[in-house]
């Protein structure tokens, strides 16, 4: 796909009463298949948006690809609710830009899953996803703040990248680990780690910088 002669724009906004949902009458996870944001030519927005009982054929309910280089897609007060598999996907070169909150709440596979660098949540609630976690990262830079990721069926949180900063949040009752750390630089603070299945924190790597958190009730060693 050629954006310039092919491209594609999506602009789904709504105020702040009535969200725009995208759903099925089918109420069943996996009743259609996705949200598909490539080959985009210009600036691309989901504003008070809800995307419910997508996921079919195993598909992310929300997945971002790259574009025209330097073009967004924002994502602004945006849910993603029952997939029948992972929530959002942000692929590798992608640029997206969260504003107020993103949520990924009770999707079989991850909430949320970033190949891409730089990609900044200021509030997010990633609840009762299934596995591998609820926030799956795999590229630099990843910031994470006010989010609540809990109740995920395996980890929490999986940094597989370098230089991520999670803040003023509470990763709690997961099945497995809170947090796994496979990169270096990342930074850890004001966290509430407590009553993960297993490990508070697992380090595969580093260093980290781990500063004033709370961990208790982890299972684990």
């Amino acid at each position: 796909c050629d954006p310039s002669t092919q491209g594609a724009v999506l602009r789904a906004e709504s105020d702040n009463t009535t969200a725009i949902r995208f759903t099925s009458r089918n109420q069943t996870r996996g009743a259609w298949s996705q949200i598909l944001l490539e080959c985009l030519s210009d600036t691309t927005k989901l504003s008070n948006v809800e995307v419910r009982y997508a996921g079919a054929g195993g598909e992310d309910a929300i997945r971002i690809a790259p574009g025209t280089a330097g073009v967004p897609v924002i994502l602004d007060s945006v849910r993603v609710l029952h997939s029948g598999s992972r929530g959002v996907l942000i692929q590798n070169a992608a640029k997206v830009i969260v504003q107020r909150h993103l949520a990924a709440d009770s999707n079989n596979a991850e909430g949320l899953k970033v190949e891409a660098r730089d990609v900044s949540i200021p509030k997010g609630s990633f609840r009762a996803n299934g596995g591998p976690a609820g926030v799956n990262v795999f590229e630099r830079k990843f910031t994470l703040s006010n989010a609540d990721v809990s109740n995920n069926t395996l980890g929490g949180i999986w940094l597989g990248a370098d230089s991520a900063t999670i803040s003023s949040s509470r990763v709690a009752r997961n099945g497995t680990t809170f947090i796994s750390v496979g990169g270096v630089g990342s930074v850890i603070t004001g966290v509430a780690i407590d009553t993960n299945a297993s490990h508070g924190v697992d380090l595969a790597a580093g260093p980290i910088h781990f500063t004033n958190n709370s961990v208790r009730g982890n299972g684990g060693t």
